[in-house]
């Protein structure tokens, strides 16, 4: 086993920009934001494997994660799921014309409502 397996790739997203693009850094470049953005594409909605950190009351607390995190499931465990679709909303603003655009609206549509 490798020292990345098992991270969640949206965990390696934060740690790669704390590193590669510190504070008053440019913004990553048009393939780089595309890159990440397919990154986040590929988790936000993958349920499996999942780390779930949950307190069970009674067994009316067990269930799948798209059912206790409706919202933030995906990318492995909650937390990771959450910078995914903060990824995505970011990459949008900086990109709204990115050829993902279209997908990442619709992952983050998906996931968030009223």
């Amino acid at each position: 086993m490798t020292a990345l397996q098992g991270i969640a790739p949206t965990a390696l997203v934060g740690v790669i920009l704390s590193v590669a693009m510190p504070a008053g850094a440019a913004e990553p470049s048009e393939d780089s934001a595309d890159r990440f953005m397919q990154l986040a594409l590929d988790c936000v909605h993958r349920e499996y494997p999942s780390k779930i950190s949950h307190i069970l009351d009674s067994d009316d607390d067990v269930a799948p994660p798209r059912l206790l995190y409706p919202v933030f499931y995906g990318c492995y465990d909650w937390h990771s799921a959450v910078h995914g679709h903060w990824l995505l909303v970011r990459l949008l603003r900086l990109n709204p014309e990115s050829p993902l655009a279209a997908q990442a609206r619709a992952a983050l549509s998906r996931s968030l409502s009223a």
